[in-house]
């Protein structure tokens, strides 16, 4: 859904979409890791604890790094600009 949302925004380019979203999935898991739902007082607002969620983890990081990975690989095999 990231990705849907944010190609409405101009980057530039493919790879900036990709890189945006990589980094706002990063905002989100650093903001998980200081509890950021807790900090602002949203820890009783179960909409808001679903969304930005409240477990850290450093797998979502390396899934997350991975699959951006997979997809500028996969795009680059397609000979798409990245």
């Amino acid at each position: 859904m990231d990705v849907c949302v944010s190609r409405g925004i101009s980057f530039g380019s493919p790879f900036g979409v990709v890189v945006v979203v990589l980094v706002f999935a990063y905002c989100v898991e650093i903001g998980q890791y200081f509890r950021f739902v807790e900090v602002v007082g949203l820890q009783s607002n179960k909409l808001a604890s679903i969304v930005i969620g409240s477990t850290f983890d450093w797998l979502d990081l390396l899934a997350y790094t991975l699959g951006w990975g997979v997809i500028w690989v996969f795009q680059k095999q397609q000979g798409k600009e990245v």
